[in-house]
């Protein structure tokens, strides 16, 4: 089996990051808004739940300048978003939120190291 450069996993592991973590920021502005009035004003009111996703865009940005503590801190995110999501209770919640985060995290990090 061929062996895949590091540069191309840690750009792989960040456009995964991205693209996953800004999916899910949109679907936690939209998915209350209706409750909260609708329209633009409804997606505004209902922002506060985006919060942790825009953290974790951010994160995407930390870890593209600094992969091995980028790689930790999203590892940490995903334990975080187990136990603030309650995903160890659900396999296919834990297999959506926190398992992708895992492990694009560790392989983030694993890219970072030397040969």
């Amino acid at each position: 089996m061929p062996r895949i450069p590091r540069p191309r996993l840690h750009r792989i592991a960040i456009w995964s990051l991205t693209i996953l973590t800004a999916l899910w920021l949109v679907f936690a502005l939209l998915s209350g808004a209706e409750q909260q009035g609708g329209g633009l004003s409804g997606v505004l009111r209902n922002s506060p739940n985006a919060l942790p996703w825009a953290v974790m865009l951010a994160l995407v940005w930390v870890a593209n300048r600094a992969p091995l503590a980028g790689g930790w801190l999203f590892i940490a995110m995903a334990f975080i978003t187990m136990v603030g999501f309650d995903t160890w209770h659900h396999p296919a919640t834990f297999a959506l939120i926190t398992l992708p985060y895992m492990v694009l995290g560790a392989i983030l990090a694993l890219s970072s190291l030397g040969d």
